[in-house]
């Protein structure tokens, strides 16, 4: 079965969940008393010895073992309530959560259910820790008090990360896995001090993890892999931890996600524990031989990474639905604007901001399930998001990469992706795109940044108000003037997050994108020594890792290296995701076409082979492959042999399949010389327009309803439309048929025919 079947059902389960409560509204949410059972945590054997003596796994009370009791009086949950005030004039985008009643915290669940299993471990994980029996009451609840155990676990993570030399003579792996462990805890480290007296369980896991990444840095194998396990976990802890407040509270979907995350939780803490209590116990050779083999430490993170996939199911399935219930709400928002009641020369003002930045969202294709996953779960990311000030992060990754895709994937999201924070963020974004004079220039793009605050905010209209009164309307393409309302209005925009997110600025105008980028490196150089007291703005900036960009952030990055995401260093991890993809779009073939299994092997092994993949090449593969009527054996055996190895040879084979070669040429030379983007009238009567006519009336329009069909069938995949507009399928593109020499088909594997497309 399909990996995209089960969050089918799933986001139908949910889309159905929601229309029923237009017409009646559900019961409260309540916490069931059943916890996971089916969990398979192997028991520690035998005791552990200390230097103190044993500690035996019997009725023992120098070690308190905590009750199973489900409640916690001291839990707090979240507010539903908008705390803007009405007066703002400020959208909110729509509340998906209703009241609940007082309920125990996951990690608590997870904690009496690993107690349940394993009450041993968790009598030896408590005394490492330094639990006593003060901190407990006569339930077992683990008293607020427990912050001086936490502020002892963050002072010896931070010894041993100052401990330089001692870091120097780990392996490269050890200390590579222990700094990004260590990033991630010092990024959480005001959460989890806040979660000490509202959820002092989930501090437990952060406190084992700190104690333990210090023991973990002599230099061997069973080490090596049991950090880079702790590795992983911080990520996976951080990631839930902003999940639980976007969908445990969320009435259609909360028993889903609680079971799933509470089994992910105990597998957690079973890990966490087992690793502590391990480490820093001098434990019998019987406890290493039969838990610690070479490939354990690895196989439990494996396991816990199959329970997250499980989550993960579960959390995409409800963001399907809610992306459409945030379109819905963005249209609605526009639509709202217009009926305010506002003088007419205020709504005109309004409009003249407008730049129809949707569009150049929109023309990038959805992301496959699964993708994006090496950027959401990077630490650079995590640790960007989780940050409760300014920040800036730029994500420089190779064309064909996906950045596109992420970067709509990540707007489309809104508050899911972009932050930790319950109350949802102002979300503004611009896409850059060479070859349309409208989406070069950075003007345009901060035009688009005050349409979307004003269309969130409305109030933050009148920070614009009196350049519009006092300049004519040129002062719109002045960037100055705009970046300096676009800094009066955030500065003033209250309780909120403001995120940005400019994709491809590379494809920026090279005079404008220069000016746009050194004002973002003066705005974080300042923010970031004087960023207290100050609203929340953060930006988002994808590009190629241009030569001439890199040196313009040049002066940010020198000082804030953090502040760069280097994707092109990351493409083992995206390899992998396109491996996901090709799997995915394989069996999406398959059934298309009517393919056997065997066919499907084939196919999908010929394209595993080709090196270096690219988001960009393989969807123009299967794009090509999908014109065909049907696929017989030897047709996949001849596609087998011919699969482009490169973006150049994969756009020479579309071209080569024209019809009317001349007929392609001419079309591509009126796309390639257009300022924007050419409308499918305007392309046809380009197409069409010959010296020997004397008026429009002469000449030979197509029907509209088959202007879309010539188009396509004049260069194929070529060209894409959308909105009945023409565009090149991506930058490459363009970059193919301009460059005498491109860059991603070299002399040698260029042929005749790819030179005469040039």
């Amino acid at each position: 079965m399909s990996t995209e079947e089960p969050r089918r059902r799933l986001r139908d389960r949910f889309f159905f969940k929601r229309r029923e409560k237009e017409i009646t509204s559900g019961p409260p949410i309540t916490v069931s008393n059943h916890t996971p059972t089916d969990l398979s945590i192997p028991p520690p054997a035998g005791g552990i010895s200390s230097n103190s003596g044993t500690i035996i796994a019997s009725s023992s009370n120098a070690i308190p073992v905590l009750s199973q009791s489900t409640g916690n009086a001291a839990l707090k949950q979240p507010s539903n309530q908008d705390p803007v005030e009405a007066c703002s004039g400020e959208h909110s985008l729509p509340i998906t959560q209703k009241p609940v009643v007082a309920e125990p915290s996951l990690w608590k669940l997870a904690y009496d259910e690993l107690q349940r299993s394993n009450s041993e471990l968790i009598m030896k994980f408590n005394y490492c820790l330094g639990i006593s029996s003060t901190d407990t009451d006569k339930k077992g609840l683990i008293f607020p008090s427990i912050d001086r155990v936490v502020q002892k676990a963050f002072e010896e993570l931070d010894e041993a990360r100052n401990a330089k030399e001692k870091l120097n003579k780990t392996s490269a792996t050890i200390r590579q896995y222990f700094e990004q462990a260590v990033k991630i805890i010092i990024a959480s480290k005001d959460y989890v001090s806040s979660a000490v007296s509202a959820n002092p369980y989930a501090a437990l896991a952060w406190t084992g993890i700190s104690l333990g990444l210090p023991l973990l840095l002599n230099p061997t194998q069973e080490n090596e892999a049991a950090i880079q396990g702790l590795d992983r976990i911080t990520i996976l802890m951080m990631v839930y931890g902003w999940k639980e407040k976007l969908y445990l509270h969320d009435g259609d979907a909360a028993s889903d996600f609680r079971d799933q995350t509470i089994r992910l939780y105990t597998m957690i803490l079973d890990y966490v524990a087992t690793l502590l209590v391990h480490t820093k116990q001098n434990a019998p050779k019987r406890w290493a031989r039969d838990v610690f083999q070479a490939g354990e430490w690895s196989s439990r993170i494996t396991s816990i990474q199959q329970r997250d996939t499980s989550c993960r199911d579960v959390t995409n399935a409800i963001a399907d639905v809610r992306a459409k219930e945030w379109r819905d709400e963005e249209r609605r928002w526009q639509e709202n604007l217009l009926r305010q009641p506002r003088q007419d020369e205020e709504r005109r003002h309004i409009r003249m901001l407008y730049t129809n930045y949707e569009a150049g969202k929109n023309v990038n294709p959805e992301r496959i399930s699964g993708t994006c996953e090496w950027f959401s779960n990077h630490t650079s990311f995590l640790t960007w998001r989780v940050s409760q000030s300014s920040s800036l992060l730029w994500l420089s990754a190779d064309p064909g990469c996906g950045k596109s895709v992420l970067a709509k994937y990540l707007v489309d999201r809104k508050g899911e992706v972009l932050t930790v924070n319950t109350k949802s963020p102002t979300v503004c974004y611009f896409f850059f795109k060479d070859g349309d004079i409208d989406r070069r220039d950075g003007a345009k793009a901060i035009c688009a940044f005050l349409h979307q605050l004003i269309l969130q905010q409305p109030h933050l209209y009148r920070y614009a108000k009196e350049d519009f009164e006092n300049k004519s309307e040129k002062f719109l393409t002045d960037l100055d003037a705009l970046w300096n309302i676009f800094l009066k209005a955030t500065a003033n925009a209250p309780g909120r997050e403001i995120i940005c997110v400019l994709d491809a600025l590379d494809e920026c105008q090279e005079h404008s994108r220069r000016i746009l980028t050194a004002k973002l490196v003066h705005l974080y150089t300042l923010r970031s020594s004087t960023n207290s007291g100050k609203p929340i703005l953060k930006f988002l900036v994808t590009s190629r890792p241009d030569f001439n960009i890199v040196r313009d952030f040049k002066d940010l990055t020198s000082t804030l290296s953090e502040i760069r995401l280097r994707g092109e260093e990351e493409s083992e991890y995206i390899s992998r995701e396109i491996d996901l993809v090709i799997h995915h779009k394989v069996k999406e073939l398959g059934s298309r076409m009517d393919l056997s299994e065997r066919d499907q092997s084939t196919l999908q092994e010929n394209l595993l082979n080709i090196p270096h993949r690219t988001y960009l090449w393989l969807y123009l593969i299967f794009d090509s492959i999908k014109e065909k009527l049907e696929l017989t054996k030897d047709e996949i055996a001849v596609i087998a042999k011919t699969i482009p190895k490169n973006i150049g040879q994969a756009y020479t084979a579309i071209l080569d399949k024209s019809s009317d070669r001349e007929r392609a040429r001419r079309l591509l030379h009126i796309v390639l010389a257009a300022a924007r983007p050419l409308s499918l009238h305007e392309a046809n009567v380009a197409m069409v327009m010959e010296e020997r006519y004397k008026s429009y009336q002469d000449l030979d329009i197509w029907r509209p309803d088959v202007s879309e069909d010539r188009i396509k069938n004049i260069c194929g995949l070529f060209l894409s439309v959308v909105d009945s507009k023409v565009y090149l399928i991506h930058q490459t593109a363009r970059e193919f048929l301009v460059s005498k020499e491109y860059t991603d088909s070299p002399p040698a594997l260029q042929t005749s025919s790819s030179i005469h497309w040039e």
